[in-house]
């Protein structure tokens, strides 16, 4: 995209580790977007859990400082467009990016929402998936788009 278009910038919001509570092993996407010389910005994000566990405080404790991050580093950014793929650390972002009103993309790679897809989907102006089978999933609302090869269902 860089090469098609110099004055594109991107920035990537994700976690830095791969394990939560190991600071010893940095994550797949972490060391990919640094060798690619794009921002960094580590969110701290709580998974919202749809049964109570004995992490489901510890995980609510961490959802607001992720959301407040998100939205201060997506106020000094503006960016013209947030694009999402779903998971609990797209959750702050989608929803700071909605509240000063910046376009959110939401793309689910999988055939099921997970219920963090399910709450930015309501949010996205755009809807894509990326399998057949997510392709009669109900996205009301919105634009639905479909990427990848349709042959998928077969395989």
């Amino acid at each position: 995209m860089k090469k098609l278009n110099p004055n594109i910038n991107f920035y990537f919001f994700g976690r830095k580790f791969a394990v939560e509570g190991d600071k010893t092993n940095t994550s797949f996407e972490y060391q990919e977007i640094m060798e690619s010389k794009i921002p960094f910005f580590e969110i701290p994000a709580g998974r919202i859990q749809r049964r109570l566990t004995k992490y489901t405080f510890s995980s609510l404790i961490k959802i607001l400082p992720g959301f407040l991050k998100s939205f201060i580093l997506l106020a000094k950014i503006r960016p013209r467009l947030v694009l999402t793929f779903g998971g609990y650390l797209a959750l702050p972002v989608a929803v700071a990016a909605v509240l000063l009103r910046i376009p959110v993309v939401a793309h689910e790679q999988t055939p099921k929402l997970g219920l963090a897809n399910e709450i930015i989907f309501k949010l996205a102006r755009l809807k894509a998936v990326s399998a057949a089978v997510a392709a009669g999933m109900e996205m009301p609302g919105s634009v639905a788009a479909m990427s990848g090869s349709s042959e998928r269902a077969m395989v």
